[in-house]
């Protein structure tokens, strides 16, 4: 079999990857190995109270609790694969590019892949929760038929995470093909905005959704009917319950197989579009941004990299995601006044957490070419001073709508406080992301939301994460001790006290672009 010639030389090249690395990238797969232990202790506790329940003659408690943890074994194929490519750096060494260097068909190159990610220590976690997860279909009434459809359920899901991965990249390889996901995605995004003019209601245990003539009963009072319950009666997980009760086995295992065969043949197409119709290079993309010019109020020397920069994040997929959000935001804000603080306070962070990788990878959509830098009258301070200015005015124009929409209906002194609470967690996100950038640069796709190593790894991303908490938690205490003045008052003050820090910062990270040509240079064409 051709991927057991390719299995050491993959396993070692995961090892020396991980050596050459250093400890930054070894803390951060350890931290998603951890992360994936947690969820396996987490399945086994669920595991073990359906096996208890079905034991002690509660089937239908047992195989409810057997159904929740398959639906989280079909997350977790989903994301682990997103989580594992952005954040611990790819498939074992496995890069598709050298690959088709080698005389493989489609279905070798598809085995060989899967085998090496496959070889990952963290999908040796993600397998254990799969199988701890099966465990209470063996106490099930059809035991046999469960587990083998449970054992199928397990291997469709694991080819239909990598099939959507594959389908997702043959798409982003082409412009059209971009150009049409992002239209079916906004398409999909503002097709919900209609949502916002039902109301939802809670009588009696039932609960029902509202839309002008139109009633749809979510939950009757018996808990046994509902929109809810019947689409979730036709889940995977549910299905497999189902199953397990002898009821529809036989099309249950049915459509596992054809999941899986429809699986197979989608990555085998999409495998072999981008063998061959390799991706967009950046650089062909760049070359559209010749005439740009200088951003007002700033040197022409350091404005016209800003307005560059500005350009090139307007064309990201995360930009655009953001601006979805943040019209629905407006609109939300603008239709239900009564939620329009909620609103406010949560769009504002999800609109800079959707962004993360901007100030966590300044350097990413330049690729080999962040040494044209270095041929400019600047500093290296005031390279990476220009990148975060481009990146504020882009989080000001995603802002402008849900702010406005706050303004008026929340109040200017509750909005204003809101803004600067954003801004200060921005300032910190930047103070750090300015480190992270120059010592742990990674390059990036304009049209892919992932690289290879993600803005300094899982610890960078959950540190920003918890960087809201800083603004959140000093505006609940300045609420509650003195109203939205001094909310104002707390939420401007760490504003000042998080720019002074991202200046006193800058410098250090300038000095650390100046000292890392080379290595920056070598970690953006991807030699690194």
């Amino acid at each position: 079999m051709i991927a057991a010639v390719f299995a050491p030389y993959q396993w070692r090249a995961q090892w020396r990857d991980l050596r050459q690395r250093g400890a930054w990238r070894g803390s951060n797969v350890a931290t998603v190995i951890v992360l994936g232990i947690v969820g396996s202790m987490a399945q086994a506790g669920l595991s073990a109270a359906a096996l208890a329940a079905i034991a002690a003659g509660d089937q239908a408690t047992g195989l409810a609790l057997a159904e929740a943890g398959l639906t989280g074994v079909l997350i977790a194929w989903i994301m682990l694969p997103v989580l594992v490519h952005s954040i611990a750096g790819g498939g074992a060494g496995v890069i598709l590019q050298r690959l088709t260097q080698f005389p493989l068909s489609t279905p070798q190159v598809f085995t060989v892949g899967m085998v090496g990610t496959l070889i990952q220590p963290i999908y040796w976690v993600l397998i254990l929760t799969s199988l701890l997860a099966l465990a209470p279909l063996a106490l099930a009434p059809r035991a046999g038929l469960a587990l083998v459809a449970g054992l199928l359920y397990v291997v469709a899901v694991a080819v239909l995470s990598w099939a959507i991965g594959l389908a997702v990249g043959a798409v982003m390889s082409s412009r059209r093909g971009r150009e049409i996901a992002l239209t079916i995605t906004a398409v999909l995004v503002f097709g919900f905005i209609p949502l916002l003019f039902g109301d939802f209601e809670h009588d009696g245990g039932q609960i029902t959704f509202t839309l002008a003539k139109y009633e749809v009963v979510l939950l009757a009072p018996d808990a046994q009917s509902g929109l809810l319950l019947d689409v979730g009666r036709w889940m995977p997980a549910a299905r497999i319950g189902a199953a397990a009760r002898g009821e529809g086995a036989g099309w249950t295992l049915l459509a596992l197989a054809a999941a899986t065969a429809i699986g197979l043949c989608l990555s085998l197409v999409s495998l072999r579009r981008l063998i061959t119709q390799p991706a967009q290079s950046l650089g062909s993309v760049r070359s559209r941004t010749s005439a740009i010019t200088g951003l007002p109020g700033l040197p022409a020397v350091l404005g016209v990299p800003a307005m560059k920069e500005v350009r090139y994040l307007l064309r990201t997929l995360d930009a655009l995601l953001a601006f979805a959000f943040a019209v629905i935001a407006a609109i939300w804000i603008l239709i239900r006044p009564d939620d329009a603080r909620l609103v406010l306070i949560l769009c504002l962070p999800i609109i800079v957490l959707n962004e993360m990788v901007m100030p966590l990878n300044v350097f990413g959509l330049d690729g080999k070419a962040v040494d044209r830098y270095r041929l400019l009258p600047l500093s290296g301070a005031q390279v990476v001073l220009g990148k975060n200015i481009a990146f504020v005015l882009v989080l000001l124009l995603e802002f402008a709508l849900p702010v406005l929409a706050g303004a008026w209906r929340a109040g200017v002194v509750f909005t204003t406080s809101a803004l600067c609470a954003a801004l200060a967690a921005v300032c910190l996100m930047m103070a750090w992301g300015n480190q992270v950038s120059v010592r742990s640069p990674a390059p990036r796709a304009f049209f892919n939301f992932d690289s290879k190593e993600q803005a300094g790894g899982i610890l960078s991303m959950l540190g920003t994460i918890l960087l809201w908490l800083v603004p959140f938690l000093l505006g609940l205490l300045a609420r509650e001790l003195g109203g939205h003045a001094a909310l104002l008052a707390a939420e401007f003050l760490l504003l000042v006290a998080a720019a002074s820090l991202y200046a006193a910062t800058l410098p250090s990270a300038g000095r650390a672009f100046d000292a890392r040509a080379e290595e920056m240079r070598a970690r953006l064409a991807g030699q690194g």
